[in-house]
């Protein structure tokens, strides 16, 4: 009888240990499932993150290129002023010196006409 029993128990524990077997396998398994899952979930985040760091980067280098477009065209845009001034002082004194010289030609004019008209009074 007691070494049905003892069958019995071996049987049953044989019957556990290969169950308990099962179990640990299937669990295993379901472990290294999730476990590359989440690999792969982290590879696409990671891609995903390296993706928004280029477009990031992108804009940043539009944005720089953008700035320094804009600074030649600033820098362009007061060089011409520059120039547009010098050629205005430029005038000005020119014209400045012709409005002396029209001056000038006026009071030698007035000169002239006063002398004729003194010419012509000691004449008459």
């Amino acid at each position: 009888d007691t070494d049905e029993t003892r069958r019995k128990l071996l049987a049953e524990l044989r019957d556990r240990d290969e169950m308990l077997e099962l179990q640990r396998r299937d669990m295993t398994a379901s472990f290294d499932e999730l476990s590359h899952e989440h690999a792969a979930e982290g590879k696409m985040q990671e891609e995903r993150l390296r993706s928004d760091i280029r477009q990031s980067e992108a804009r940043e280098t539009q944005g720089r290129e953008a700035r320094q477009a804009l600074e030649t065209q600033l820098h362009d845009a007061q060089n011409r002023i520059l120039a547009l001034v010098a050629r205005s002082e430029e005038l000005g004194a020119t014209g400045a010196r012709a409005a002396e010289e029209a001056e000038g030609a006026r009071r030698d004019a007035s000169e002239a006409r006063a002398r004729r008209e003194h010419e012509a009074q000691e004449a008459s």
